[in-house]
C-alpha cells in the first residue's frame, strides 16, 4: 500500500468520524432547541393530554350532590368488560348498592364492597369528579380484574380483560375549566383476589396520590 493511499484512507476515516459526531450532537441539541421554543420536534407528536369537554350536568344541581359514586352490581364470571351489561337498560339488570366513597381497596378474597360476593361480580359506578383548578392531571389505576375509566365520555384508562394485580399506564388529561365532570367506572372481579385503586397527580404535584373521597360526588337516582 502506498503512503498516499494510507493518508487517503485515514483522511476518509477521520471525515466519517467527524460527520458521525456532528450527527450525534445534532440529535442531542435539537430537542433542547425545540423544547425552549415551546414546540415539538418535526414528525414527533407532542403529548398535550386528552382534552375534557366542559360539562354543564351539575350546573344548578350543586345542592343535590351527595358524597361518593352510585353503584350497580351485576353477577357473572366475566372475562372482559364487554361481557358486562351495557346500554340504557343495564341498570335494570343489576342490584343497586351503597355509594362508593373512594377507590382505594385491596379486597384480597373478601367481599367486594357491599356486593355480597367475593367472586363473579361486576360494577357500574357513576357520578362526578371535581377538578378544583385547570391544568394537566395524570391518572393511573391499580386493578384486579377488568377496569375502565371514562370522564366526560372520554375513555381515559382501559384495562378491560381479567388479570392479576397490575398498574395501568399513566394517562394525562387536560382540564380547561375547574368544576365537576361526569365520571363512569366499569369494573369486574372474576376469581381469586380483587383490587381497585385510582390515583391522580394534580397540577403542581410531584407524586401520584389516591383520588380523595371529597373529589367524588353523585346525584341520587330517582325512584
Amino acid at each position: 500500500m502506498k503512503l498516499n493511499d494510507v493518508i487517503t484512507v485515514d483522511g476518509y476515516t477521520i471525515k466519517r468520524s467527524l460527520n458521525k459526531r456532528i450527527l450525534q450532537l445534532t440529535f442531542l441539541i435539537l430537542p433542547v432547541i425545540f423544547t425552549l421554543a415551546g414546540c415539538a420536534m418535526p414528525g414527533i407528536k407532542k403529548d398535550t393530554g386528552i382534552p375534557l369537554p366542559v360539562s354543564q350536568e351539575v350546573h344548578g344541581k350543586e345542592d343535590q350532590l351527595q358524597p361518593g359514586l352510585s353503584v350497580i352490581y351485576f353477577h357473572g364470571f366475566y372475562r372482559n368488560i364487554f361481557q358486562m351489561p351495557k346500554g340504557k337498560n343495564a341498570a335494570k339488570k343489576g342490584i343497586p348498592g351503597k355509594p362508593i366513597p373512594v377507590l382505594d381497596h385491596k379486597f384480597g378474597e373478601d367481599m367486594v364492597f357491599d356486593s355480597g360476593r367475593a367472586k363473579g361480580v361486576g360494577m357500574h359506578m357513576d357520578g362526578f369528579i371535581q377538578f378544583k383548578k385547570a391544568g394537566d392531571y395524570i391518572f393511573q389505576a391499580h386493578t384486579n380484574d377488568g377496569f375502565r375509566l371514562l370522564i366526560s365520555g372520554k375513555k381515559i384508562i382501559d384495562d378491560p380483560l381479567y388479570h392479576s394485580d397490575r398498574m395501568s399506564g399513566e394517562v394525562k388529561v387536560r382540564v380547561s375549566e375547574p368544576g365537576w365532570y361526569p365520571l363512569r367506572i366499569l369494573y369486574f372481579q372474576r376469581k381469586g383476589t380483587a383490587t381497585i385503586q385510582l390515583f391522580w397527580k394534580k397540577p403542581g404535584d410531584k407524586k401520584m396520590d389516591i383520588v380523595p373521597a371529597e373529589a367524588y360526588a353523585h346525584i341520587p337516582r330517582q325512584g
